[in-house]
């Protein structure tokens, strides 16, 4: 699971994808080699569910897109062509159009929304700005991220399988859950952290996100394995429409060094998070608690 929490046009996305069809590649050509040898029937259902396609490329590509990438980014229009790039990858790899398939569903792996506002994982809703919320109210939220999860997974499944073809109801289904217990968490993070501000204005200012809730099928299996990106450098004093807070670095000059501090929070234990940054970052003394 790879994932770039600032996406922007999603050029990291892009080359993400492009490693991972290598690595496919290397799978489905050792799965040939040992396709007939003993308890070998999962490779070959592979390789005959890959040879079902027309084009090899695109079934790696669209596999990959739909099962190991992510991204966020505060611009909706960013969010948007982020996806089409990656539309543009799996496009190219097909050499005749008439064995282009329909292209995925991303609109589940590449969201728009604040990567600095809202919960990383369920454990954080129950602990916002010194309030507790009600035990009950945290695990019903928690049930309906891993209803999302379930949710998610048959949409996905439904867009890899050709003989599921109702893939908008299950869309729709998706969409339903998702944005009840958005709406639920939302509720309960602005009663925590901006009561006083209108409930409308705050979600359009600060267009909160709950990591959980939106990515549920990664932080079931402990986050992401992969963070890479190029983090906004963007003056803390310039942010004008929303405030962020819960960061060791929230008093940071630069609002990269919470962004980072957010990658680490949702970068799996053994996983891997890479970015790049200033050079401030090395010896700056503002920055010493990042650099710890």
């Amino acid at each position: 699971k790879i994932i770039d929490p600032t996406c922007g046009s999603g050029a990291f996305l892009f080359s993400a994808l492009k490693q991972l069809q290598v690595l496919y590649q290397a799978v489905l050509d050792s799965a040939r080699l040992h396709a007939g040898s003993d308890n070998s029937a999962d490779l070959q259902r592979l390789l005959e569910d890959v040879d079902r396609h027309p084009s090899e490329d695109y079934y790696i590509l669209k596999h990959a897109a739909l099962n190991n990438l992510y991204g966020v980014d505060i611009m909706p229009e960013a969010a948007e062509i982020a996806r089409l790039r990656l539309f543009l990858a799996l496009v190219a790899g097909i050499d005749d159009r008439r064995d282009l398939e329909p292209l995925p569903d991303l609109d589940f792996n590449i969201k728009s929304g604040n990567s600095l506002v809202g919960a990383a994982r369920a454990e954080d809703i129950q602990e916002v700005s010194g309030q507790l919320f009600d035990f009950e109210t945290a695990n019903a939220v928690t049930a309906q991220a891993e209803e999302v999860r379930t949710s998610y997974e048959l949409f996905r499944e439904a867009q890899e399988n050709e003989w599921i073809h109702d893939v908008a109801s299950i869309k729709r289904q998706l969409t339903g859950v998702l944005n009840k217990v958005r709406t639920s968490v939302n509720h309960q993070w602005h009663q925590a952290t901006a009561p006083s501000k209108d409930y409308e204005t705050w979600v359009k200012n600060f267009q909160p996100f709950h990591w959980f809730i939106e990515f549920p099928e990664v932080f079931a299996s402990g986050g992401f394995d992969v963070v890479i990106g190029n983090p906004p450098y963007v003056a803390a004093t310039r942010i004008k429409r929303y405030t962020y807070e819960g960061f060791r670095l929230s008093g940071a000059p630069d609002i990269y060094a919470p962004v980072i501090e957010r990658a680490a929070q949702i970068t799996k234990s053994d996983g891997r998070l890479s970015m790049i940054v200033p050079l401030n970052l090395t010896w700056g003394p503002r920055y010493q608690e990042l650099r710890d």
